[in-house]
């Protein structure tokens, strides 16, 4: 299938663009750093070895909750939840479970339930779908309604510092109205 119209631009190279703007001086460090500072000015990307998670299932927490984004609502829904339709399409955010983790804690579509760590504990409402794997619990942390980070793990990568949303081991219990 053809696009119409004219062709796009060509890209700008970053430090272009940014100096461009007027937001990185030419002669300021950071210039060089934002424009891929090598000769062939390609990213050079440094492999690293994979440190697991500390965080495991346990009887006591016998669940991983990871967190992530939905198709509608971006981050924390600071522009996106503006926008009655996406507001409309993406509703609250849930916490997602397996089928047959579901069953087995007794647990239906829309019941009540809340989410316990190590860390902290949250409430919500409960999605039963077949999207998380067995043994994995999904909430997206768009809604501030339902603050999923006060469970999250508070390990950090030791490099990059960046913290890990992805493994906490979670239990979930139905609460009753």
């Amino acid at each position: 299938m053809a696009c119409s119209g004219p062709a796009p631009p060509r890209p700008i190279p970053v430090r272009r663009a940014a100096t461009s703007r007027g937001s990185i001086p030419s002669s300021h460090p950071a210039a060089a750093w934002s424009s891929m500072a090598t000769t062939t000015r390609r990213q050079v990307v440094y492999l690293r070895p994979y440190v697991p998670s500390p965080e495991r299932a346990s009887p006591e927490y016998p669940l991983l909750l990871t967190t992530g984004r939905v198709l509608e609502q971006w981050h924390t829904a600071t522009m996106t939840g503006r926008i009655a339709e996406l507001a409309q399409t993406s509703g609250l955010a849930t916490i997602e479970l397996n089928e047959q983790d579901a069953w087995a804690l007794k647990i239906g579509g829309g019941d009540p339930v809340e989410v316990a760590s190590s860390f902290g504990t949250v409430r919500g409402t409960a999605r039963v779908t077949d999207a998380p794997r067995r043994g994995v619990v999904f909430a997206s942390f768009w809604d501030v309604r339902l603050l999923i980070n006060q469970v999250v793990a508070d390990h950090v990568d030791a490099v990059s510092k960046e913290p890990e949303y992805k493994v906490t081991a979670v239990r979930v219990t139905k609460v009753e109205a």
